[in-house]
């Protein structure tokens, strides 16, 4: 500090003063002396004593009482002064000192450090290997667990429940809610939006059931309200990123978002966001910790009070620092040093001693089993056994091979020979490492039965978002991405080709059902391929039979029923077998889903009921359509066009007339216009159909002309309804 620079330079020329003092220099025990030294706006370092308790109140501002303590001794060591006592009975019985009792080393930079106080502490790493350890700290300090470690870029700043039971380690470009007590992840909750303190946004509630995290894309800030125990997202909540949010707390079970501008939004699990602006925003300060950071250390402190008049060697050991003589700067005491002394005048509430525990084996040993070729000396074992499992591989002996994985120990030596079954695609093979891979993780069994599942998880993610322990090496992602390049040349070539004769088509249906492309492919790939050309021909009269045995192929193999179901309706509706359609249509939308459901869904299930003589039905249907999708026009177009075919025009208007609140699209303006006219003709008020027939000619004169209905591709009792209109007399 530039002040202390100067002071010291003053307390060195006021020690080397040899003149008495004179009647201008008052004792500093004298009160006015105290009185003015206070309301002097240029501290007094007129004399040794008066620069040290100037240099202290510089200190105590700075928010460092030991070091003030330190000073103020010394100046009662060279001008004894009640200014100087009191000072020093304030700072021991109102602030206290923050006394070291034991010491947390890790091998790696400390970034972060949270806790229960009196239970456990999460110690977040830098470095080489981003990770956090658990602490249990009774009855002594151990390592209780160890967040699966990872070669990411950064590791941010922790944040744990109120309960305890929940951590949030923001970690590269994951997010993990993890649980507290194992440290393994309980979901990647994405990354956090690119604004200062970002990670403080994230907040849980009171009683830690919920927890609510933002996603960013610049523009707008998502919120995710999620289950806390499993990261469901319970609600989400789209908004724009400006103005930027500065704070997010929970009040009971609606999360409320302070923005830089002072509004506030209110979002409840359920309804409406609410808006209201505060007077003020006040962030409430953030419990202190009892633990400090060091580099690679974290030590644990306690605040020692003393009682007024403390002695003065009990007042030296607690603050932590002394005066060195030379340099007149303070000197930290060394921790050790400083408990022993307190324990022999104040061991009330002080360990017996000072300890040091180190976290180095625990966290080398770990690491080691996540990159046993980093730590060679600690998985020297292991890698041996890796070495035979290699060379047996190459030797191509069948019987070597399935007895290396037989007694091939969990960890490197089986994940490599399962790394190179499936580089070499033995499919007996794989499933013989599978077997004996007890403790495979259920995100690699997925990709190692099925690595080009377009449902499994993305391999790219999985290291950083899965405890794969104790299968974390070798690194699965090369493997992958080979068998994903190769799978995906192979599926191209399982397409359909575009206007496919009959018997192109039953030589595709033939590679499907082919043993050696199921084996290949996975049956996710060939259900995708037989959908896919199952949809492309249902529309064609001439082989929407063939699209009817595909999508029969494309469900055997596990395609989404509902997809299912719609390509047989519309094959059925080609081929004019409407009472199968229908049934497939019902099938589709009272058995499915809501959230698979289509808004074609419902208007296929009416037309056809209509083609099936239920208009009844048919106009059920349609209010249920428009009931779960109230904003879609194409939809209410295609509703009103049914309902005029069914003769219920009232229906129809109204219909209509929502699809035209809603907003027309374009392409839609002129066909709408002449179904208004129809509906208006069909309920019998014809002046109201008459404005429609002028709109229709204003937007296309050609309907001036009787010849253009006749053109029309609609049923004949809507263009009846149009040849009434435009003969009217």
């Amino acid at each position: 500090m530039k002040f202390e620079v100067l002071a010291i330079l003053c307390v060195s020329l006021a020690a080397c003063e040899k003149h008495p003092q004179t009647a201008r220099q008052k004792p500093p025990s004298q009160p006015q002396t105290a009185t003015h030294s206070r309301k002097t706006t240029i501290p007094d370092f007129s004399s040794l004593g008066a620069a040290q308790q100037n240099l202290a109140r510089l200190h105590l501002q700075e928010g460092e009482p030991g070091k003030a303590t330190a000073y103020l001794l010394e100046s009662l060591k060279n001008h004894p002064s009640e200014i100087t006592e009191q000072l020093l009975d304030e700072i021991s019985s109102k602030s206290g000192f923050p006394v070291p009792t034991y010491e947390l080393r890790h091998p790696y930079p400390v970034a972060d450090v949270v806790g229960n106080r009196s239970e456990s502490v999460f110690v977040a790493l830098g470095g080489k290997y981003p990770t956090v350890v658990r602490w249990d700290l009774k009855p002594r300090p151990l390592i209780g667990a160890i967040l699966f470690p990872t070669k990411a870029d950064t590791i941010g700043p922790l944040r744990l429940s109120p309960d305890s039971r929940y951590l949030l380690v923001s970690r590269g470009d994951t997010n993990l809610l993890c649980s507290a007590a194992t440290l393994k992840p309980i979901a990647n909750l994405g990354g956090l939006p690119q604004i200062p303190d970002s990670s403080t946004l994230q907040t849980f509630s009171a009683n830690s059931l919920l927890l609510a995290n933002p996603i960013s894309d610049g523009k707008t800030i998502t919120w995710n309200i999620r289950d806390t125990a499993t990261g469901e997202i319970l609600r989400r909540e789209t908004l724009s990123a400006f103005p930027k949010p500065v704070s997010a707390i929970f009040d009971q079970t609606v999360l409320k978002i302070t923005l830089e501008n002072r509004q506030r939004l209110s979002i409840p699990l359920r309804g409406d966001v609410e808006h209201d602006t505060i007077a003020f925003h006040h962030l409430s300060p953030l419990p202190s910790s009892p633990f400090s950071i060091s580099e690679n250390t974290v030590t644990h402190l306690i605040r020692l009070k003393l009682p007024g008049k403390a002695p003065e060697r009990l007042l030296s050991a607690a603050c932590g620092f002394r005066i060195d003589p030379s340099s007149q700067l303070p000197e930290a005491i060394p921790a050790p040093d400083r408990l022993n002394e307190l324990q022999g005048i104040e061991g009330k509430n002080l360990p017996e001693s000072y300890t040091i525990y180190t976290a180095d084996d625990a966290i080398r040993h770990r690491l080691a089993a996540a990159f046993p070729h980093d730590f060679p000396q600690i998985s020297s074992a292991v890698l041996a056994h890796e070495e035979i499992v290699k060379r047996t591989f190459a030797s191509g002996d069948s019987k070597a091979i399935r007895a290396v994985i037989e007694s091939a120990p969990e960890g490197l030596p089986l994940a490599t020979a399962l790394y190179l079954a499936l580089e070499k695609q033995d499919a007996q093979l794989i499933d013989l490492c599978i077997h004996y891979a007890k403790q495979l993780p259920p995100a690699l069994e997925v990709l190692a039965r099925q690595p080009f599942n377009p449902g499994a998880v993305d391999y790219r993610k999985i290291p950083f978002e899965n405890d794969l322990y104790p299968y974390e090496s070798p690194d699965f992602s090369p493997i992958f991405s080979k068998l994903i390049q190769q799978k995906s040349a192979d599926l191209a070539s399982m397409k359909l080709p575009e206007g496919a004769a009959e018997e192109e088509i039953q030589e595709f249906v033939a590679e499907l059902l082919d043993r050696e492309n199921l084996i290949k492919l996975g049956k996710p790939n060939l259900a995708a391929s037989a959908l896919a050309a199952a949809e492309k021909l249902s529309a064609d009269t001439g082989h929407a039979g063939a699209s009817l045995q595909l999508a029969e192929i494309a469900g055997r193999y596990g395609a989404l029923r509902s997809a299912v179901l719609r390509v047989q309706a519309i094959a059925h509706t080609s081929l004019g077998d409407y009472p199968a359609a229908h049934r497939a249509w019902i099938d589709l939308i009272s058995q499915e889903h809501e959230s698979e459901h289509f808004s074609t869904d419902y208007a296929e299930a009416a037309y056809t009921a209509f083609e099936n003589g239920d208009p009844r039905q048919a106009i059920e249907i349609l209010n249920t359509g428009i009931f779960r999708f109230p904003n879609d026009p194409l939809f209410a177009i295609r509703a009103g066009w049914i309902a005029l075919l069914t003769d219920h025009p009232t229906e129809g208007l109204d219909y209509l007339e929502k699809a035209v609140k809603l907003g027309l699209p374009p392409a839609e303006i002129e066909n709408t216009t002449a179904l208004l006219a129809i509906a208006y003709t069909q309920g019998g008020e014809i002046e109201k159909a008459y404005g429609y027939l002028e709109q229709l000619k204003a937007i296309t004169p050609e309907w001036a002309d009787p010849a253009t209905i006749e053109k029309l591709p609609w049923p004949e009792p809507l263009k009846a309804s149009l040849r009434q209109l435009i003969w009217q007399p």
